[in-house]
């Protein structure tokens, strides 16, 4: 009987790519994983911007019931541009104000409705209810309802 010849293998570490960790064969045949430093971590996505607002007002310390009745009464939850002025978005932030913000001076603008959010928040930490006191008629009646109704 004729014996197959021996194979050698001169490889001694094998390495797999996963997402956070790297799994390696060493010499000895033992699987080691180690943290892959080169990991990209996963794509989360934003929350909804409703939702992103109520976490920002948590952080901050922030009326969430305010700044909420403020956007329903200025653009309805909807990044809308007002026909008969500059107002873009949630907060309905027109370009003179939107200059004013750091964001705008980072680069970005009130057309993203996560940076309309910021802008809006700054704005109220800055600057209180006034950019919106046009609307201070609705808003302060739909906050006034919810105020109550959460009684």
């Amino acid at each position: 009987m004729r014996r197959k010849p021996k194979t050698k293998y001169w490889l001694k570490t094998v390495t797999a790519t996963a997402l956070s960790s790297v799994i390696t064969l060493n010499s000895t045949g033992l699987f080691l994983l180690q943290s892959n430093p080169f990991a990209v971590p996963p794509f989360v996505p934003p929350p909804p911007p409703r939702e992103y607002l109520e976490q920002q007002c948590e952080e901050r310390g922030c009326d969430f019931a305010l700044l909420d009745s403020i956007i329903f009464c200025e653009s309805t939850w909807r990044m809308v541009k007002n026909s008969q002025s500059s107002a873009y978005g949630y907060f309905q932030i027109i370009d003179g104000t939107e200059r004013t913000t750091p964001q705008y001076k980072a680069g970005e603008r009130k057309f993203d409705p996560y940076t309309n959010i910021d802008m809006g928040l700054y704005l109220f930490e800055t600057r209180g209810t006034n950019p919106w006191n046009e609307s201070k008629h609705c808003w302060q009646k739909k906050y006034r309802q919810v105020l109550s109704s959460a009684q």
